[in-house]
C-alpha cells in the first residue's frame, strides 16, 4: 500500500507504515513548502515510546522533514533529476527539539531551500504544533542515482 499525494507537478509514493504527512498546505514559489502531519494514538510507535506518556520520536519528525523537502525538491522541475534516483536524508545540524509532539497533536513542517548543487541540497526545516515551535534544523539531502 503506498501513500500518494498528487498534485499537478508532485507525486510521493512511499511506504504508508513510513509516511509522515498527509496534505500539502502551500507551496510558495517553490521555494518553501508547508505540510501537515497528524499524530494519532494508533500510530504504532507511540505504544513503545513511552508507553505511559507517549511522545512522537523525534528522529521521525526529522524523517518527515526529510520527505517535505523531498516533496519541495520534487516540485521542482528544474530541480527534479534526469535519471531514476532515490532523495536520500545525508545530514543534520543545529537540530534542536522545542516541545513534545504528543497524539493529536496537529505537526504543521516547513522546509525551505537554502542551497542546491547538482545532487545535494541544504535545507531550513522547522516543525510546528498550533504556532509553537516543536523542532528545528538543517537538513542535507542528495539524490542519489540508480542503476537502471
Amino acid at each position: 500500500m503506498l501513500c500518494q499525494f498528487k498534485k499537478s507537478w508532485i507525486a510521493c509514493r512511499i511506504a504508508i507504515h513510513f509516511c509522515f504527512w498527509i496534505a500539502l498546505l502551500s507551496a510558495i514559489m517553490v521555494t518553501r513548502l508547508l505540510l501537515r502531519k497528524m499524530s494519532a494514538l494508533m500510530n504504532p510507535f507511540f505504544t513503545g515510546h513511552f508507553p505511559e506518556t507517549p511522545v512522537f520520536p523525534g528522529v521521525l519528525i526529522l524523517e518527515a522533514l526529510a520527505q517535505a523537502s523531498g516533496a519541495l525538491v520534487l516540485s521542482d522541475p528544474a530541480l527534479r533529476p534526469e535519471k531514476k534516483s532515490l532523495f536520500l536524508f545525508v545530514g543534520v545540524d543545529d537540530v534542536r527539539f522545542k516541545r513534545p509532539v504528543v497524539p493529536g497533536d496537529q505537526l504543521i513542517l516547513k522546509s525551505r531551500i537554502s542551497r542546491m548543487k547538482r545532487n545535494l541540497g541544504l535545507f531550513e526545516c522547522a516543525a510546528y504544533v498550533d504556532d509553537e515551535l516543536a523542532a528545528s534544523g538543517q537538513l542535507k539531502c542528495m539524490f542519489k542515482e540508480l542503476d537502471d
